[in-house]
């Protein structure tokens, strides 16, 4: 059977929908490169289902343009290899609650509030190891200009639902203690929000801050200001926050 072309209305989803002799909405399209669009195509598998439920998921280019796909599960990390998953755990793990990843550089940074912060050297690692026995293992991960990690809700022997702690600049596995000589010199230190709950999560480079840790009833900016301050926090929003991660 020939095909058979049916014209259209044009796309016009900023007009006002009373009286439209346009379309507002268009679902399962794409554009095509001479202006039109054509529907999608089914879904095609990418890989192999991992053994036991996702519980997050990650994306990282390495500095020669290599994409590389990490999952966690509640026992393990796992890396993509055309259509299956290499396992590249370090141990075997006890996932509380969902992995959180970061790139800082050629290092993926994982965390998952029950194990050490673990680190994945893009091109040069056979399996994850541990970013540093010093860190505190944390809920939330981010990296942050102008070269931190930055750990948020973290565990270090007490937890601290509102706090945030930075490692070293420009060195991910430097987690000397807050206060010393080392953590002066290094731009190293922690932080305790004192208002708005819990945190739920971390926002690196967002408004113009170095970034925003989110709460549970507040937003607080987080702009890098240098020694020996590190970083100054101010209350953006203290009426309203982030219930869920």
């Amino acid at each position: 059977m020939p095909s058979i072309v049916m014209p259209v209305a044009d796309w016009a989803p900023d007009q006002a929908p009373f009286l439209n002799a346009a379309h507002p909405v268009a679902k399962n399209t794409y554009p095509r490169p001479d202006g039109s669009d054509g529907p999608l195509d089914g879904p095609v598998e990418l890989s192999d289902a991992l053994g036991a439920k996702c519980m997050g998921a990650f994306t990282a280019r390495d500095k020669t343009g290599q994409t590389y796909v990490f999952a966690g599960t509640e026992t393990g990390l796992y890396l993509q290899s055309a259509t299956t998953w290499t396992d590249v755990s370090a141990a075997t793990y006890g996932a509380a609650y969902n992995w959180q990843f970061a790139q800082f550089g050629e290092l993926v940074i994982a965390t998952n509030f029950n194990d050490e912060v673990q680190k994945y050297t893009l091109g040069g690692a056979a399996t994850f190891s541990i970013l540093n026995s010093a860190a505190p293992i944390a809920r939330y991960v981010a990296a942050v200009e102008p070269g931190f990690v930055v750990l948020g809700f973290y565990d270090d022997s007490t937890v601290e639902s509102g706090g945030v702690w930075w490692s070293a600049i420009n060195d991910a596995t430097q987690w000397p203690t807050p206060g010393g000589s080392t953590a002066i010199s290094v731009e190293s230190d922690n932080q305790q929000l004192p208002t708005g709950g819990a945190i739920t999560g971390i926002l690196p480079a967002i408004g113009g801050a170095s970034a925003a840790s989110c709460m549970e009833r507040a937003v607080y900016r987080m702009q890098y200001a240098g020694a020996p301050v590190v970083f100054s926090f101010s209350e953006v929003a203290g009426s309203r926050g982030y219930n869920a991660p």
